[in-house]
């Protein structure tokens, strides 16, 4: 049984977030998330992906100033897109999570190299989501009873 489409919102998501995640296997070197699937024992997907990651990144040549960039913007934008339809409280740390790990990893707290400009390009991504899908909500919920109140 089908439990009906997901919301615009949560499409638009999951759409950025795949897209995000495939530009991985145009890297150079694996993501620390495949050591992360060694840890909790899924060591095969990880050495899948791997293998993948390296074929893919043979024949595709981007430059690595963007694949960075450009997974970080596709992780921010899709976290902004999945709430941005939240109260402000639950989007607020939606952001916080978004930013978190890099600034984190600026604290030495969690493993990873520290970028100000990753800090600026996760903000970018999850207020461009958060703002522009957010404002289409209420646009649309406005209009819906702008036309409602002149029916009667």
């Amino acid at each position: 049984m089908l439990l009906g489409r997901p919301p615009v919102h949560i499409r638009i998501a999951l759409g950025v977030l795949l897209i995000g995640a495939l530009s991985y296997f145009a890297r150079t070197t694996d993501p620390e998330m495949f050591r992360w699937l060694d840890t909790i024992g899924a060591g095969a997907v990880s050495r899948a992906l791997s293998a993948t990651r390296i074929a893919c990144s043979s024949s595709v040549h981007v430059p690595s100033w963007f694949l960075g960039g450009f997974a970080d913007f596709t992780y921010a934008f899709a976290l902004g897109a999945w709430f941005s339809r939240s109260s402000f409280r639950t989007r607020s740390l939606a952001f916080v999570f978004a930013v978190g790990h890099e600034l984190l990893q600026g604290a030495r707290i969690v493993p990873g190299t520290f970028d100000p400009w990753d800090v600026v390009v996760l903000t970018l991504g999850f207020l461009l989501a958060s703002v522009w899908l957010g404002s289409s909500a209420s646009l649309s919920s406005s209009s819906h009873t702008v036309t409602e109140s002149n029916a009667s």
